[in-house]
């Protein structure tokens, strides 16, 4: 019998609010610059960040905007038994400066971060067991959002004359299929956490996912993009059966 080398998890997550998952550079820069030139004459500038579309114009949210809330949640939770990583600090060039930190889930699931280094103070190459497979927004009605007034970076108040309209999606729901790799996971548990079995890894990671209550997208700070689990199911399996895979046309 083959060993199950693949845990798979479908998370849908419910938004309370609005969400807005942005596409800054979809317009082109002259466009935008000839915009705020016609639009200046009227002693207003509206700076439009529309949301990310695919080419059939349907609003998405990208990978990169649900996989680092991701990370972030699950390096929250330490990992009984694991060994204590040695980081080097982003201002030194000193390996190992720094005193470094216990492993937590994120390291096992996600490989090892850009300052961690191995025993002979090189970067650590720890891969990642966990992917995102997809991110679909199975719900949701996109719509301009209201205009506000812009702040200045440089003087960190309001800049006279110019406002700010940042699309938004109402009512959304989005679909994530994550899946664990379990040969990796196994590789990982032995670098930093030898006392860690992956499957009981992956049976506390379905259970962290029930608990991720993340804030996606821009604008955070004003409340938006709150989201919670309201759907998850996962299990273990062996994607590659011998029977299905000896009966099939293609290995793929």
């Amino acid at each position: 019998m083959r060993s199950r080398r693949i845990a798979v998890a479908l998370v849908k997550l419910d938004m309370s609010g609005p969400v807005s998952f942005g596409d800054p550079q979809r317009e082109l820069v002259q466009n935008r610059m000839r915009r705020a030139i016609s639009e200046a004459k009227n002693d207003e500038i509206l700076v439009d960040i529309p949301v990310a579309k695919d080419p059939g114009g349907r609003a998405i949210v990208r990978g990169t905007s649900v996989f680092g809330a991701l990370r972030n949640h699950l390096a929250t939770f330490m990992v009984i038994g694991g060994t204590k990583l040695r980081l080097r600090g982003i201002d030194s060039v000193e390996a190992g400066k720094r005193d470094g930190r216990r492993a937590t889930l994120a390291d096992l699931l996600c490989g090892s971060e850009p300052e961690e280094l191995n025993t002979q103070g090189k970067p650590a190459l720890r891969p990642s067991a966990l992917r995102l497979v997809s991110s679909d927004l199975t719900q949701g009605t996109a719509s301009d959002g209201n205009a506000r007034t812009a702040v200045s970076r440089t003087l960190g108040a309001a800049e006279a004359r110019k406002l700010f309209r940042r699309a938004e999606v109402k009512d959304a729901r989005i679909q994530l299929i994550l899946q664990l790799d379990l040969a990796i996971l196994e590789a990982n548990c032995a670098a930093i956490a030898p006392t860690a079995a992956p499957l009981a890894v992956a049976e506390d990671f379905a259970e962290v996912l029930r608990r991720w209550q993340p804030l996606l997208g821009g604008r955070v700070g004003t409340g938006w993009g709150r989201a919670t689990v309201g759907e998850l199911n996962w299990g273990v399996a062996d994607p590659l059966g011998l029977d299905t895979l000896l009966s099939a046309s293609s290995t793929i």
